[in-house]
């Protein structure tokens, strides 16, 4: 019995280690700066995390997440839009990750469309990872620029939007032939996307959100119907740094979900609540927290693990 055991725990454990996480940290462009009035640029896609890639292999996003980019241009204008993958500025940068070592590794296509006034166009993102076992247990960024300029004109620096991914390289590089890729679904959204706390009460249960009777909006804008499951995740456990100032949430915090696993039929919502409880101790006055909870497909294949990170800002009461 002990034998099985053990042998089970290892197969399980060579899974985990194979899975590719992916997580939408939000759903909003950075960077956004306006085109005219009247005019304006966005995507779908804001701050995207894959982990555990693999050396030696190409991810297609599209297949991944079944949600290619998207970007949207307002605006009666005929513009050319090109999207292409470029390195950080440097307040655009992020603690422990490095620039990723050639652009080369990010494909964009189609990354050119021509439009006469507003339109929303899909492009299909590809990574793909260098086999160099230097690679291995490295995190690296690059961004995704969507810019507009209009024809027979030049592109204006810095107008656009930016999509921000983040690559963590596994520890240990896996057999191919054990590997599946497998896929997602990413065709929902999160509504709103964080909530802020200020001047908390200790030993209180507290309503995560003040709207809506403290209740998170799940919108289920895809074609298929499906189960998602609410769950609360550490965010060092996601080689996540906290914000500046601020502390991953107590384990000591009560989180309360209702209900934690739901079922939205394509094209519709449904809403959960979500509640929080510190103890009243003296070493909880006047800390700012960040709580994590990721929304998921509750159906994904091997393989994989994905989701939307909803963040919970809390500020505790001062004694």
């Amino acid at each position: 019995m002990k034998k099985h055991l053990c042998a089970y725990l290892e197969k399980w454990i060579k899974k985990q280690t194979m899975k590719i996480t992916i997580l939408f940290i939000f759903f909003f462009s950075f960077n956004f700066q306006p085109l005219k009035a009247g005019e304006r640029l966005s995507s779908n896609m804001g701050e995207l995390l894959l982990r555990h890639l693999q050396p030696g292999t190409t991810y297609n996003l599209t297949t991944l997440l079944q949600f290619p980019l998207e970007v949207v241009y307002e605006g009666s204008s005929e513009v050319i839009l090109k999207l292409d993958p470029v390195l950080p500025e440097e307040n655009e940068k992020k603690e422990g990750f490095e620039n990723i070592p050639d652009l080369e590794w990010i494909h964009v296509n189609p990354n050119i469309f021509e439009t006469k006034g507003s339109t929303v166009i899909h492009s299909n993102v590809t990574i793909t990872i260098p086999n160099e076992n230097a690679l291995l247990g490295r995190k690296f960024i690059v961004y995704l620029w969507s810019r507009v300029a209009k024809k027979g004109g030049g592109f204006g620096m810095g107008i656009g939007t930016k999509s921000r991914l983040l690559l963590t390289i596994a520890e240990k590089k896996n057999n191919p032939e054990n590997f599946t890729q497998g896929s997602s679904y990413m065709g929902f959204k999160l509504d709103p996307g964080m909530a802020t706390l200020k001047k908390t009460l200790l030993g209180k249960k507290i309503k995560a959100l003040k709207n809506s009777k403290g209740s998170l909006k799940i919108i289920n804008f895809g074609s298929e119907n499906k189960k998602f499951k609410i769950e609360v995740v550490d965010g060092s456990s996601l080689g996540m740094e906290p914000p500046e100032g601020m502390e991953w949430g107590s384990k000591e915090t009560e989180i309360s979900i209702k209900p934690n696993k739901i079922k939205i039929k394509a094209g519709k919502s449904k809403k959960i609540k979500i509640s929080l409880k510190l103890p009243k101790k003296e070493k909880f006055y006047g800390k700012k927290y960040q709580y994590l909870l990721r929304v998921s497909p509750d159906d994904l294949g091997e393989g994989i693990s994905s989701g939307i990170l909803f963040r919970i800002n809390l500020e505790t009461l001062s004694k």
